[in-house]
């Protein structure tokens, strides 16, 4: 018996509009976990435009007291999870474009002339990341600075 499989697709972005290609896209539960389907997870990768899609079987959808999900991932962006119904077939994901408190960001700066290496954590909001850049940037003169002192000296 051939198992009949639902079609969605959609684009990966960030929150800036560029596409995000190497994304992983997964069939999942709530929390971003992926759903196994006969022994592996159903997912894929952005293409090059940012583009994906997926077939998932209906009886997965269909299922008595769950909600199915479909979880967008990428390396150093916070990964985005939406509800999918058989209305829904085609969903796009902007990751990046919610401000999450709860999570952290390491920004790590090199300064290559004295090999430096700043790293700073802070809480992931906009006040906070503001305070962050303008930290690094001040660091940055501040070293710009050392250096050209010790040059002139």
């Amino acid at each position: 018996m051939v198992e009949n499989r639902i079609r969605f697709s959609g684009a990966v972005t960030d929150a800036y509009g560029k596409v995000v290609e190497g994304a992983k896209v997964i069939f999942s539960d709530s929390k971003g976990v992926p759903v196994q389907h006969n022994g592996s997870p159903i997912g894929t990768i952005t293409d090059a435009s940012g583009n994906w899609g997926l077939q998932i079987p209906s009886s997965l959808l269909r299922c008595v007291g769950c909600t199915p999900f479909i979880t967008a991932r990428y390396t150093g962006l916070p990964s985005e999870t939406v509800s999918i119904s058989e209305d829904v077939k085609n969903v796009v994901f902007i990751l990046g474009a919610k401000v999450q408190e709860e999570q952290e960001m390491i920004v790590v700066g090199q300064c290559k002339t004295l090999s430096c290496k700043v790293k700073s954590s802070f809480a992931r909001n906009k006040k906070a990341y503001i305070i962050g850049i303008i930290g690094l940037v001040l660091l940055a003169v501040a070293m710009t600075l050392i250096f050209a002192r010790k040059k002139t000296a």
